[in-house]
């Protein structure tokens, strides 16, 4: 009974890591510790009195045989289970042989009780309690709460509450929710460019979804991302090519458009092959059959930038021009917002590269408008804006203005090696590219 008690618990905290599902199951575990030992006991009871009677009787009768007396009767007319004391003449080693047959038989009973069912029933009210003191007797976040704030990327609101829900997670034995909210640590670890302390989340994460491939496929995005930002270029191809085939095979359509839109800009890196304007082709293909505006943008921008460094300017300009439209479409106005300072940013480079300084400052102003309105806190990207649009007034002879822009771009720059930020350094939007030291 005592297993079943536990697989019961373990699949009631699996399905709802609420407050109310842990205080319940914290209730019907002590209700059926109870019904149990109450059951338990009335068996045992019966069981040894039954015993300790036979004995009684047997030697009773020995007893009986050498100075016969009332004793023998009135045992054997007995109707219910109560044992009657026995006359001074018993032998009293047969109380200790009664006491030994009890003691026998519950010992069982509190073995189980006090070394499997009370600990676990104290672990339950200990996590209980430290769910209290962590958030203040508020309870324990959804899973599906979690997944609207990452979704939304309220990163912070979703950190203050991974902890609570990786504990009960953890109490459950649950490697499927433990394995999603790694993945949420790591994708916020990831955000602010820790990207070390991702990675271990992040592959701890694939460990625990090792046998469910559906599950591995957004920590193996978010890895390969990582890889790209840190320029590991030939790492981030190799992940992005595993994610493209998971997802083809799984019939996962939105993870295997962000898997195509990443795997043709990685095999461009590394080998500069036409297989990377396959794959970037194949997530437009894929954007407009799905009719996603939000990557949609991004894909047609990096055939722009791939253009733009094979100097064919003219094709260039044809896709930045349809990623411009494209953003246009996004409903979500951030969304919209930050898809159109990406967008802007690499166009203006494109012009720049082009030598349409004045044409190229404009975009570059464009961008950065877009930027603050996308609440962008990107410092290492805004650094960038800043920095080409300072070279486009330099160039056109616009000193002064130029001089107070670098002044801005600077100090971005610094923000954002403090803050150890990086994206591909190929992807940058200034002028002339250069990686980014970090200051620890």
């Amino acid at each position: 009974m005592c297993p079943d008690i536990r697989v019961q618990t373990q699949i009631k905290l699996t399905r709802n890591i609420t407050h109310q599902a842990i205080t319940e199951f914290h209730q019907q575990l002590k209700t059926e510790i109870a019904h149990m030992l109450e059951q338990t006991k009335a068996d045992l009871i019966a069981s040894v009195v039954k015993a300790v009677l036979a004995e009684l009787r047997q030697a009773t009768r020995e007893q009986d045989k050498a100075t016969p007396g009332p004793m023998s009767t009135a045992i054997e007319n007995q109707t219910t289970a109560k044992i009657i004391p026995l006359r001074r003449r018993t032998n009293p080693k047969i109380y200790v042989k009664a006491a030994a047959m009890l003691l026998a038989a519950l010992l069982p009973m509190a073995t189980v009780y006090f070394f499997i069912l009370k600990p676990q029933e104290n672990h339950s009210q200990a996590v209980l309690t430290l769910q209290k003191e962590r958030n203040n007797n508020e309870p324990p976040a959804s899973i599906e709460t979690l997944r609207t704030l990452i979704k939304s990327r309220e990163f912070d609101k979703a950190e203050a509450l991974l902890p609570q829900a990786l504990e009960a997670a953890q109490f459950a034995q649950n490697r499927t929710l433990q394995s999603e909210l790694l993945y949420f640590q790591g994708r916020i670890l990831s955000n602010r460019s820790e990207f070390q302390a991702a990675i271990k989340l992040l592959q701890k994460s694939l460990e625990l979804a090792a046998d469910r491939p559906e599950s591995q496929l957004a920590p193996l995005f978010t890895l390969a991302s990582i890889h790209h930002a840190l320029d590991q270029n030939q790492e981030a191809r190799d992940k992005a090519a595993k994610v493209v085939e998971m997802a083809t095979r799984l019939g996962n359509p939105l993870n295997r458009l962000a898997g195509l839109h990443l795997l043709g800009i990685s095999e461009f890196l590394v080998s500069r092959s036409p297989q990377a304007e396959i794959s970037l082709q194949q997530a437009i293909d894929l954007a407009r059959e799905q009719q996603n505006f939000y990557y949609l943008p991004f894909s047609l921008a990096y055939l722009g930038v791939i253009r733009t460094e094979q100097h064919r300017f003219k094709d260039a300009n044809q896709y930045f021009r349809q990623a411009t439209m494209t953003a246009e479409k996004v409903t979500n106005n951030l969304q919209r917002a930050k898809a159109l300072a990406i967008v802007y940013g690499y166009y203006a480079r494109s012009l720049a590269v082009e030598g349409k300084y004045n044409k190229a400052a404009d975009y570059y102003q464009l961008a950065i408008a877009y930027a603050r309105e996308a609440n962008d806190q990107q410092a290492l990207f805004i650094s960038q804006l800043h920095y080409g649009l300072s070279d486009c007034l330099k160039l056109q002879g616009q000193h002064q203005q130029s001089v107070e822009i670098l002044a801005k771009a600077k100090k971005l720059e610094t923000q954002a090696a403090q803050q150890c930020e990086h994206n591909n350094t190929f992807l940058s939007v200034a002028l002339n590219r250069r990686p980014l030291v970090c200051i620890k």
